[in-house]
């Protein structure tokens, strides 16, 4: 629960929300949403994905995204980094044993769906 408590304060932290008095069948339609959340082993990393409209090919796709819950901008809101983006679509992040590589499922190329990223840093393999 303690988990579940702190991947929605994380989030809502991260999210910048603008209230519309009212909602159209586009705004429902085009919605944003989260899922695959996964935490480290040290509790101190979430890796989630958020899935967004793709107008241009009338579809969504998904990106992976990593929050660092033991790190604060200056506004007070946990720091989050964008991993993947482009028209390819993400999801099922999973950490390394060691922390330090996610794997991830990828729609980027025919043929090799499974991809890594360094939390260092550098482009997925």
């Amino acid at each position: 629960m303690k988990k579940l408590l702190t991947l929605a304060i994380a989030v809502l932290s991260a999210a910048h929300f603008s209230y519309a008095q009212k909602w159209t069948v586009d705004d429902v339609v085009n919605q944003e949403s989260l899922s695959d959340a996964i935490f480290s082993d040290d509790n101190n990393l979430v890796a989630w994905v958020k899935r967004r409209p793709a107008p241009d090919k009338d579809s969504f796709v998904s990106d992976i995204y990593l929050t660092r819950l033991n790190s604060k901008d200056k506004d007070g809101n946990f720091k989050t980094v964008q991993l993947t983006r482009g028209d390819d679509s993400e999801s099922n992040p999973v950490f390394s044993a060691d922390g330090e590589i996610i794997y991830f499922l990828s729609s980027k190329a025919k043929g090799k769906n499974l991809w890594a990223m360094s939390l260092l840093g550098g482009e997925a393999s």
